[in-house]
């Protein structure tokens, strides 16, 4: 019982947070694209090779 009763307060919980955060950080696309090139500069896709020339 303990379960369920937990669960379904996190499930609402959740649910409340999820329509807060629409509401309050709408912004539009270019909201998170910080988070992106962030994210992009810790794990590139492509790793450059650095050759050194003598």
């Amino acid at each position: 019982m303990a379960f369920l009763v937990t669960s379904l307060i996190f499930a609402v919980v959740g649910i409340i947070a999820s329509i807060f955060t629409r509401i309050c950080f709408n912004q539009g696309p270019s909201t998170n694209l910080w988070a992106i090139v962030y994210i992009a500069q810790m794990k590139p896709l492509i790793v450059p090779i650095l050759s050194e020339v003598e």
